[in-house]
């Protein structure tokens, strides 16, 4: 898809985070959490980077490394939330019921956000690609992870809480098929104001589309409101509000420099509130396609590892994923049709392959991939 092939090209070599494109953007899906809205969107960002640090999936979040990568206090983290959601889901009297039989329930800032981002659905528009690499939208309840546990360990006699998460499917390969690039050093700076990051957000994705406009076309014209909404600027007089957004703007110039943002305005006369955004690309360095690959090897891996569940091949033959996944004898339509389904999702419509394809019968005899940049 021209749009994400672009999106790869046009940030500077930094360190990069895939978002699934949808949420990224959505101000209803994070508006519904409140208060909450920008931790929240804080840990949802710093899952989506944390999968793709592991090509099988890194499922289990742990907070101090969280802290760590996205510069938050710990302290801040392990804080108890005063109205936590799941106090409010289950009522107060069952809340405390189970806290008192020893249950051990997510009250802290950090676990609130989880627990809103598990079971606090929200009804958004929602595109993603499917098997043939076409993108879809249907109106849906999300939720951006399925499954949430806590699991304890102990270390040097202290009990440490660990966080066993299972990811939206959808959201899951839409980090390789339909995402948002961001920026993860600068996005962090943002951590304390939902303004600054819906802003961000919107910023990010409206810089791709005008990327791929022709030159003399690369202006932004969103509408005044719609900017006083994603900076959070309510119940102002005009004046004031522009004022507001502009101080939001010159926030984001300084925290999110590679981001190339300038804002004018246009009008007649003194009173000009038609809000004009356009982007400095000039210093962008051209990136290769490894990520792009990283993100087909892995939807890949995760295609393989459902497949190997579903067939059950533990239970039948006993036989590891690794020795199943080389043994050409056992389905191999199966494993042609994963890697198929997980190339033309990461890759688009446009370079589409069928099952017969010479990258997939070279992945079955050599058990490594053709035309691969991550190990040239």
């Amino acid at each position: 898809m021209k749009e994400e092939a672009n999106a790869l090209s046009i940030f500077p070599k930094t360190e990069l985070t895939r978002v699934d494109r949808n949420i990224a953007i959505s101000g209803k899906f994070f508006s519904h959490f409140g208060k909450d809205e920008a931790m929240v969107r804080t840990v949802m960002f710093y899952l989506s980077d944390s999968y793709q640090k592991d090509l099988w999936g890194y499922e289990t979040i742990d907070p101090y490394r969280m802290a760590k990568s996205m510069d938050i206090s710990p302290s801040l983290l392990r804080k108890k939330h005063t109205a936590p959601y799941q106090k409010i889901k289950l009522g107060e009297a069952e809340f405390e019921r189970r806290k008192a039989k020893g249950e051990k329930m997510y009250e802290t800032i950090f676990e609130n956000a989880l627990y809103q981002l598990t079971f606090n659905s929200a009804d958004i528009s929602y595109s993603s690609k499917n098997d043939d690499g076409t993108v879809v939208q249907e109106n849906i309840s999300f939720t951006f992870l399925e499954a949430l546990k806590i699991v304890s360990q102990k270390a040097r006699g202290k009990s440490k809480h660990l966080y066993s998460v299972k990811y939206n499917t959808s959201a899951k390969e839409n980090l390789t098929g339909f995402f948002l690039l961001t920026n993860k050093p600068e996005f962090a700076k943002l951590t304390g104001s939902a303004g600054q990051q819906d802003l961000y957000m919107y910023l990010t994705n409206l810089r791709v589309i005008l990327y791929n406009k022709p030159e003399d076309e690369r202006r932004g014209l969103p509408h005044f409101d719609l900017l006083c909404k994603r900076c959070r600027v309510f119940g102002m007089e005009p004046k004031l509000a522009k004022s507001s957004i502009i101080r939001m703007f010159k926030a984001l110039q300084q925290k999110c420099p590679s981001l190339g943002v300038n804002l004018d305005w246009e009008g007649e006369g003194r009173w000009k509130y038609t809000p004009v955004v356009t982007f400095d690309y000039s210093q962008f360095a051209t990136e290769t396609p490894t990520d792009q690959f990283k993100g087909f090897e892995r939807l890949f891996n995760e295609y393989i590892k459902d497949l190997y569940i579903e067939l059950k091949i533990d239970t039948k033959s006993k036989m590891t994923i690794a020795k199943w996944l080389v043994n050409n004898s056992l389905n191999v339509e199966e494993k042609r049709l994963a890697y198929v389904r997980a190339y033309n999702k990461a890759f688009g419509e446009k370079n589409k392959i069928d099952i017969y394809d010479e990258r997939v019968t070279y992945w079955l005899n050599n058990h490594k991939h053709l035309y691969n940049p991550v190990y040239r």
